[in-house]
């Protein structure tokens, strides 16, 4: 009884001190998720007075915030929308103070694409156009109907190869076969710019880091932010914006009232709808189908060669069929199984 009691105490002291939570100095004693690799993380990781949890998916620490595995997530402010919050129930409990720039990594050896993506930004701020790009995705009531304005026809030279590291609104998001939001609508514009396709492929941040560095992208995306601590491994385009940094807690009034179908729904939306995660099951079947049919063929192959050579009038080849029987019937279905 005293253990239950201790457990509500606690229970009710930490959903006290995330309703006062007002800055990162009221982070000590709660559980914070982050993404692997994000400037959260170079940050946050250095406190002993916090719990860290790390996430390659933006998808799993929402469901761990959900879940309350996690009592708060730090992410760039413009990861999710005001449409995803109510969606999820979650809320900002709070701001960080300082806006940090964000502009497109790339590999250190190569100064003319940095210098050439660089240069478009700096003319897509001059002329106006940079905050009308923001304007459309930022205010925008409905992601899955908002698209990319026509940029005119695909251009035939070399791909640039971009990983998008998160997949929500507004900054990059998958609709279809297609990617939206602000960062791959830049890119686009860009590749229309410098007459290069782009073609993109999802890396989880950390996976996207490797990849850049070893040459299978030229770019990846997310809203990464320019730091001293990542200048010294890759390049970065000039900066496209500034984004603070935005701790979401979970909305309990949208959590009372959400009802049960609601979140059924949500439920089926973060475990099979984000990131395609249904073709895990899909795949999974069809490896499963594989495997069966050729245990079948093999097993049939396997049981008629030794029935055979149990009929066998060489007592050799009879012998060694029968001894083969006696061992597989003495051993247990289960070790089989495992």
């Amino acid at each position: 009884m005293a253990a239950v009691l201790m457990l509500l105490l606690t229970s009710c002291k930490e959903n006290q001190q995330l309703k006062e939570m007002r800055s990162e100095a009221d982070l000590s004693g709660l559980k914070v998720g982050m993404m692997t690799g994000t400037a959260h993380d170079l940050r946050l990781s250095k406190r002993t007075d916090i719990t860290t949890m790390k996430f390659n998916l933006t998808a799993d620490a929402l469901m761990a915030l959900s879940q309350g595995k996690v009592d708060v997530f730090v992410e760039d402010e413009s990861s999710l929308s005001s449409e995803e919050m109510r969606r999820l129930g979650l809320r900002v409990a709070f701001y960080g103070d300082e806006a940090i720039p964000c502009g497109f990594p790339m590999r250190k050896n190569e100064p003319g694409l940095r210098d050439s993506l660089s240069y478009f930004i700096d003319s897509l701020i001059a002329t106006g156009e940079m905050k009308e790009i923001w304007d459309r995705w930022l205010l925008c009531d409905n992601y899955s109907e908002a698209k990319i304005p026509d940029l005119g026809p695909v251009p035939t030279g070399k791909p640039l190869r971009v990983a998008p590291c998160i997949e929500l609104p507004p900054m990059d998001y998958h609709a279809g076969d297609d990617w939206r939001g602000l960062e791959p609508e830049l890119l686009l514009r860009f590749g229309r710019y410098a007459g290069r396709p782009v073609v993109f492929e999802f890396y989880p941040l950390v996976s996207a880091i490797t990849a850049l560095q070893t040459g299978k992208i030229d770019i990846f995306t997310g809203g990464i932010f320019i730091t001293e601590e990542r200048q010294k491994t890759m390049d970065f385009s000039s900066s496209y914006g500034s984004i603070r940094s935005a701790y979401y807690v979970k909305d309990e009034n949208a959590q009372a009232s959400a009802s049960f179908f609601t979140k059924m729904k949500e439920m089926v939306y973060n475990n099979l709808i984000v990131e395609n995660r249904w073709t895990y099951i899909t795949d999974g079947l069809w490896e499963t189908v594989k495997i069966s049919v050729f245990a079948i063929f093999l097993g049939s192959l396997v049981g008629a060669g030794i029935c055979w050579m149990r009929m066998s009038r060489r007592k050799w080849l009879a012998k060694t069929a029968a001894a083969y029987i006696d061992i597989m019937r003495g051993i247990p279905m289960l070790v089989f199984l495992m």
